[in-house]
């Protein structure tokens, strides 16, 4: 654990030093606790901003029938540089990355 300082208002401090008598907590454990519940919602309510985006975003370039070459060099490209990390393969257990036609469901 690390040592930081936070200032705190005084209803903050009074509230704080009432809940670590009634709880027998000490304020320290009690400011982690509340920082660990602040922390696990914010970053919820980040995996659901990019859950959205990727909904909102997902198949937008569907309808689009000048893509392919674009699509088959970016993925090559990626096939590439993840072949010195993986020897080729798009994950480390799994057969290349076999680009399939663009758009069809």
């Amino acid at each position: 654990m690390e040592r930081t300082q936070v200032y705190l208002t005084e209803q903050q401090k009074q509230e704080l030093a009432v809940l670590s008598e009634h709880t027998g907590e000490s304020q320290a454990v009690l400011i982690r606790q509340a920082l660990d519940e602040f922390l696990q919602k914010k970053s919820a309510e980040k995996m659901k901003e990019q859950k959205m985006f990727m909904k909102e975003y997902a198949g937008m370039w569907a309808d689009r029938d000048d893509l392919d070459g674009f699509v088959d060099r970016i993925r090559a490209q990626a096939d590439s540089r993840l072949a010195g990390l993986h020897g080729g393969l798009s994950e480390p257990d799994q057969a290349p990355y076999q680009p399939g036609p663009i758009g069809k469901k």
